[in-house]
């Protein structure tokens, strides 16, 4: 039996590692041919294209290892089959679930394996990998959003704006719902414009709408000045973070912040 299993892991591990290979290769190819046309555009050095492909050998083999796991066992029982091998071992009396044993176990040894190499390696390595990528090709991300919802952290203020513009940190159509305590409507602001003073946001064309308890007073202000409007720009900015590229611990913070936010979080759950 000890015999016959260490037979059918060589077996199997010889597959594994031809099956990773290929599928590494597939990956990088496909990774390096899909971004073929910008490092022509940009005149991107082969030793950079190199580093590149080198950063993100660690998430090809993550990608790889559960399709090189079903080929190879896939493979390993095909060639039992063939040679009349598998027959001889049943009719022996071995149970198939005596000799899968070992591949089953390997398979969950690999399965935590991965988890920590993930956490541990391929979330470092495929954040440095886009980092260098749009560093090669000269490639900025858009910060400036539009639709923008933003709820304050004690969930008192909303800021909703048609556009957030960031390099000159303003917002466009900007409406403020103020609550209280309790989640009462206090007052609604409307506003052209908002800049960000370093400080605080600084209303521009705005129109005061407040609830005094038993009347709805309006009133125009040129320049509103409040400091309690104090949501930092990057709160409105459009995110640039992918969640494959944080950890299990940075991941939950993430998905936390978009729900404040107001933003969707759904995918990144996903």
């Amino acid at each position: 039996m000890r015999t016959l299993h260490v037979m059918l892991l060589r077996s199997f591990l010889m597959l594994l590692a031809i099956a990773l290979l290929f599928f590494v290769l597939l990956l990088q190819m496909f990774d390096m041919f899909a971004n073929l046309w910008r490092y022509l555009a940009q005149d991107t050095g082969v030793p950079a294209i190199l580093h590149v492909a080198w950063l993100y050998l660690p998430k090809c083999l993550s990608y790889a290892l559960s399709p090189a796991l079903l080929f190879a066992c896939s493979y390993a029982l095909g060639l039992l089959y063939k040679n009349n091998e598998l027959i001889a071992i049943l009719g022996s009396g071995i149970s198939l679930n005596g000799l899968l044993a070992p591949l089953l176990l390997l398979g969950v040894v690999l399965s935590l394996a991965s988890y920590w190499f993930e956490e541990g390696v391929v979330i470092d390595s495929l954040r440095r990998k886009n980092e260098l990528y749009r560093s090669s090709v000269k490639l900025e991300l858009p910060l400036s959003r539009t639709n923008v919802t933003v709820t304050s952290a004690d969930g008192r203020i909303i800021y909703q704006a048609d556009f957030y513009d960031d390099k000159r940190q303003s917002l466009n159509g900007v409406l403020i719902l103020r609550r209280d305590a309790e989640g009462r409507f206090q007052e609604r602001v409307d506003a052209e414009r908002a800049s960000w003073n370093g400080q605080y946001w600084v209303l521009h064309g705005s129109r005061r709408y407040s609830w005094d308890g038993e009347l709805l007073r309006e009133a125009r202000i040129a320049q509103m000045d409040e400091k309690s409007l104090s949501e930092p720009p990057a709160t409105f900015r459009k995110s640039t973070r992918r969640v494959e590229e944080m950890g299990a611990a940075q991941a939950r913070l993430f998905v936390t912040q978009l729900r404040r936010a107001g933003l969707p979080f759904r995918e990144a759950l996903t």
